[in-house]
């Protein structure tokens, strides 16, 4: 049930009554809420399912959105943003047990990658879909200096991570291993796009198998 104009969800202050949010938290938390929403069902949603989604009413989405588009860009690029951050996923990458077989440690890695790699191609495809029905809002130059350092940071994240999970294998490598890193990541996004083979995604092991094999200098125990 939507709330009413008068009675947006905000936090309780100590009195018990709500404290306003700020427009920028009330616009994070609104993103945040309909995500999940728009990935389930997809750009033709309905503001009346957005608010609901949010716990606010229609109107008060239209006093921080101009519009349902407005909204929905921002929404997914909030997701993106989110899906491509640097943070997300070293916590369940550290925990990964170290005496494993290193083929098992990088299943794991890919396990996690993949996951992460399917989000993105998904929230992708939905701003490909409103930008379809909206060409207008292709006309904006995207900050390409801003998403190559975020690109960039996101590797040298993941290759201080995966060097973490190697450990006490990197002498075994016959590359470095920030190239061991860009190859699982051609791996993992070719087995995630849908348009390459006829295949479903190539499973963890699979990478994790025909990776070991390649970048080890010895044949012992992978």
């Amino acid at each position: 049930m939507t709330t009413t104009d008068d009675a947006p969800i905000c936090p309780r202050g100590r009195s018990g009554r709500a404290a306003p949010l700020t427009p920028d938290d009330r616009r994070a938390q609104i993103l945040t809420s309909v995500v999940p929403l728009i990935r389930e069902r997809g750009v033709d949603v309905s503001t009346r399912e957005l608010a609901d989604a949010a716990g606010v009413a229609e109107g008060t989405l239209f006093r921080v959105f101009p519009d349902k588009t407005a909204l929905l860009v921002a929404a997914v690029r909030h997701a993106i943003e989110l899906a491509t951050a640097p943070g997300p996923g070293r916590r369940e990458l550290l925990e990964i047990d170290r005496t494993l077989p290193l083929e098992e440690r990088l299943s794991r890695v890919i396990a996690v990658s993949n996951a992460r790699m399917s989000a993105i191609v998904e929230l992708m495809g939905l701003m490909r879909s409103i930008v379809m029905r909206h060409p207008e809002l292709a006309e904006g130059a995207p900050d390409h200096a801003a998403r190559h350092a975020r690109l960039q940071e996101g590797h040298t994240f993941l290759v201080e991570t995966i060097t973490e999970v190697i450990g006490p294998d990197l002498p075994r490598l016959r590359i470095p291993v920030d190239r061991v890193v860009d190859l699982m990541q051609t791996l993992v996004v070719a087995g995630q796009l849908p348009w390459i083979g006829s295949h479903p995604p190539l499973d963890p092991a699979e990478v994790a198998a025909v990776l070991v094999r390649g970048v080890l200098t010895d044949r012992g125990t992978p």
